[in-house]
Parts: C-alpha cells; sequence; structure tokens
C-alpha cells in the first residue's frame, strides 16, 4: 500500500442510520476511489452497526468501523485520526454527501501542496440552498484565522495533512461531550499553516432539526470546560478585544448556575477582576444595540427572522432597553414571544428588525412594500461585525 496518497474520509455517526445512506452512495459514486472510509459510531442505539456491516461485506468501499460510548464528535476524531492510513484527512459527516468528482478535486489540490511544509490542507466549499457563497478568487492561501476576511465565514469542506492533525488533538474533558470543531482548526491556523481554499462547491449538505448547528447553543453551556477552551482559543485567533469581551461576558452569563466567578475566570485563562469587570459594565456589543435604538428613541421592536440569530439575539433580553414584542417569519416558531407571519398585523411597534445574516437587502424591501415603519439589520445597520462573528469560531 502507498501510504503517500489516498483520502481518509472521516464520519462521526450518532443514530443516523436514517440518512447516512445518502454518504454511502455519494462515495460509491466517486471518479476518485483512493479512500478509505472511517465510520466511528458515537454510541448510536439504532440499527447503524447492522447497516455498516453490510457494507463491508459488500466489499465496495474499505471500510473501517469502530463504536465507542458517547462522547462527541472530536473525540470521535481524535481517534479516527490515530486509525487513518492515507495521507490527507477529509471529514463527511453523516447527513451530507459527495458531489461526484469531489474527492478527485480534493486529491489533485492536496497533490500541489502535500509535500509544502507551510500548507496543513486545502479546502472546498459546501452547497447549501440557505447559504449564500459569492466569492471573486480562484482559490486563496490564508490560514484558519484569516478566512472571514475572504468572504470564508461558513462550513467549508476542508481536508487537513493527517500528520498535521495528529500533532493538534482536541482536547477531551471527562463528563463533557461537545467542543468546536475549531479547536483544532485554528490552532494549526494561530501557528501560521496555510490552507489553499478553493472556490468550488463540491460537498452537499442542508442544516438538519436533529444537527449539531440546529441546537444552537446549549451544547457550550453544558460543556463549559470545553467552550472556555475554545473562546480563549478564538479570542487569540480574532485578536478583538469586543469579541473577547462579549465571548466573555455570555460565558459569565450562562454558566452562573454551574460556576462560580474565580472557576469561570479560571477556565478562561483571566483574572477574576477582568471577568467581574466586563459582567459589570457590559460588553461593548450590547450597549451599541442598546445606544442605537436609544438615539432613535425606538422602545418596541419586531425581530424579523426567527432562526439562529434570532435565538442568539433574544437570550440577551433582560440586557436590553427596549422591548421585543413579536417576532416575524415565514414560518412561526416558538422562541417565547408572539410570532406572526409577514401578511398578519403585527401589532405597534416603533420599528423592525432584521436579524438573519443572508438575504438582508431583499428582507428590507419585502417590508418596506408592506408598511412604512423603520427597519434595521443587526448586521448590516448596528454592529461594526456581523451578528454571528461573536459567537462563531471564524
Amino acid at each position: 500500500m502507498d501510504t503517500k496518497k489516498g483520502i481518509t474520509v472521516f464520519t462521526p455517526v450518532f443514530n443516523r442510520a436514517y440518512c447516512i445512506k445518502n454518504a454511502y452512495d455519494s462515495l460509491l459514486e466517486q471518479s476518485y476511489q483512493d479512500f478509505e472510509w472511517i465510520i466511528v459510531d458515537d454510541g448510536s442505539t439504532d440499527n447503524l452497526q447492522k447497516l455498516v456491516n453490510e457494507w463491508i461485506s459488500a466489499r465496495q468501499i474499505d471500510i473501517k468501523y469502530v463504536k465507542v460510548p458517547n462522547g462527541g464528535k472530536m473525540r470521535a476524531q481524535n481517534l479516527a485520526v490515530k486509525m487513518a492510513s492515507k495521507p490527507a484527512f477529509f471529514v463527511l459527516d453523516s447527513d451530507d454527501n459527495l458531489k461526484q468528482n469531489a474527492l478527485e478535486l480534493v486529491w489533485n489540490w492536496f497533490e500541489e501542496i502535500q509535500y509544502d511544509t507551510g500548507f496543513a490542507g486545502v479546502s472546498g466549499l459546501r452547497d447549501c440552498t440557505t447559504v449564500r457563497t459569492d466569492l471573486d478568487y480562484e482559490y486563496v492561501d490564508i490560514t484558519n484565522c484569516q478566512r472571514r476576511r475572504f468572504g470564508l465565514a461558513m462550513d467549508t469542506a476542508e481536508c487537513y495533512k493527517t500528520d498535521i492533525l495528529r500533532k493538534y488533538p482536541a482536547p477531551e474533558h471527562e463528563g463533557e461531550n461537545y467542543i468546536s470543531p475549531a479547536i483544532v482548526t485554528n490552532a494549526i491556523g494561530l501557528d501560521g499553516y496555510l490552507v489553499r481554499w478553493y472556490n468550488q462547491k463540491i460537498y452537499n449538505f442542508e442544516f438538519m432539526e436533529d444537527g449539531l448547528t440546529k441546537s444552537g447553543d446549549t451544547k457550550f453551556y453544558k460543556n463549559y470546560r470545553g467552550w472556555a477552551d475554545t473562546i480563549q482559543l478564538n479570542s487569540k485567533c480574532k485578536a478583538d478585544e469586543d469579541y473577547r469581551d462579549f465571548a466573555y461576558y455570555r460565558y459569565a452569563k450562562f454558566e452562573q448556575e454551574n460556576l462560580s466567578l474565580n472557576e469561570m475566570a479560571n477556565y478562561l485563562g483571566t483574572s477574576i477582576e477582568t471577568l467581574e469587570r466586563i459582567v459589570k459594565k457590559k460588553p461593548y456589543v450590547i450597549e451599541k444595540i442598546n445606544s442605537f435604538f436609544e438615539q432613535r428613541n425606538i422602545k418596541k421592536i419586531a425581530i424579523y427572522g426567527l432562526g439562529q440569530e434570532a435565538k442568539r439575539f433574544i437570550r440577551f433580553t433582560e440586557d436590553y432597553k427596549f422591548e421585543i414584542t413579536c417576532g416575524i417569519d415565514r414560518v412561526k416558531k416558538n422562541l417565547g414571544i408572539p410570532c406572526f407571519s409577514p401578511m398578519e398585523d403585527w401589532g405597534m411597534v416603533d420599528a423592525v428588525l432584521i436579524t438573519n445574516k443572508y438575504f438582508i437587502d431583499e428582507i428590507r424591501e419585502n417590508i418596506l412594500t408592506k408598511s412604512n415603519i423603520a427597519v434595521y439589520s443587526l448586521q448590516q445597520d448596528i454592529l461594526p461585525m456581523p451578528w454571528n462573528y461573536y459567537f462563531c469560531d471564524l
């Protein structure tokens, strides 16, 4: 076996027997077939093992399967990296699938940088109907910590050198089962390793109701040591005091029932005096939102868009000096406030706040055709960086 060629495709799985066949079928159809598929079953209780054993028996793909107690995606990745026999390591989530030439493109790209010690890997783009991608370059060579400024503040399809990943295992904390994948990629970026990011869609995905993204921020609150590790690393990667202060404040706000202020400061790697100052004063992000509406004498708002951004915005309701009276969206959701469709009567509000991070101009125009009420975007009009910047790892 030539250990200098080929790709390890890694898939962590927890109770996804109902949808993982799409991933399997897409691997069968790949134009490049020099790959192994490592499936780490993260404590599933469905019929996943039976299904995978059938695929192994069919011998159409080189599959390595291992079942472990539930420990989370990054603990599973640590194991898969140790098991990998190929020089390139590519993550394919269990609810996603690849375009037919995906691995062929990845390997061609990977060969270009395989022996360049300044590179950690290569990447293509993910293709999703709800995510807008508008890049104007063929590829760009940057670290993971620089990708936002090049329009790459979204999930991408990265392939890293296996040998480098072995040097950057994700921390594993007893009793915790989630830590952000950025704990690895940002650490690699901080050490100066480049990734060659290609402007080509190779990976198909949609946000699943039972996926990690849809689970929101609860996964962080329940895994406070891993969350603190991620905040420390992200703060170094972004080198942004406003981001750091908001991250510290958010951590203190949502872990106050679990940890003392001293414990929080210790996990965050900061002083208790710094954390106390931020909690007492409130971070710039909160103050900027409040001052924007105060200056315009806006006391009641409706929020348009009831997805992840709205959920995050509502979590800070007690910090705002205005009232969130209702939500507006085509699909009504239970966010603890009255919710209406765009065609219904929203009641008496002073302004509409768009929380979406995509299609903002279209939404603004649509609202203004129905009402002459003031419309503002959290992303475009109020904060110096998009709202999701203060929550994400990029």
